[in-house]
């Protein structure tokens, strides 16, 4: 999948199956093989995204559950330009679906609330 960024950062699209556990430490549940897990996620409608400092390291990432009907953000993580590329991101690929989520404020923003709740309705 290309990527698309702006001012350094570049969001690519990532296997939930595989970075799912790889951010969350939280694997398929114990017992269940890796396809099975595969099959959770792809039923679920579970997408991931990165975004990543271009030859460098990580900046952020994003997890949503995406129905026919809506795109709800799990987790949205990093500073403030990979959080808004992100979300960004993820609003390209709902359409004209709704998204709704919650994100937490960053550790070094002491401005404002410590978390939001986020909606954009459908037209």
């Amino acid at each position: 999948m290309s990527g698309e960024g702006r001012v350094g950062l570049v969001v690519r699209g990532v296997d939930p199956s595989r970075s799912v556990p790889a951010f969350w430490d939280d694997g398929p549940p114990a017992g269940m093989t890796p396809d099975q897990w595969a099959a959770v996620c792809k039923r679920r409608g579970l997408v991931a995204f990165v975004a990543e400092e271009t030859g460098g390291p990580l900046a952020g990432f994003a997890f949503a559950e995406s129905t026919p009907r809506w795109v709800r953000v799990l987790a949205l993580e990093g500073g403030a330009e990979a959080r808004r590329l992100l979300l960004e991101r993820l609003l390209k690929a709902a359409g004209e679906r709704e998204v709704l989520g919650f994100a937490g404020r960053q550790e070094d923003d002491v401005r404002g609330p410590s978390s939001y709740l986020f909606r954009r309705a459908r037209n």
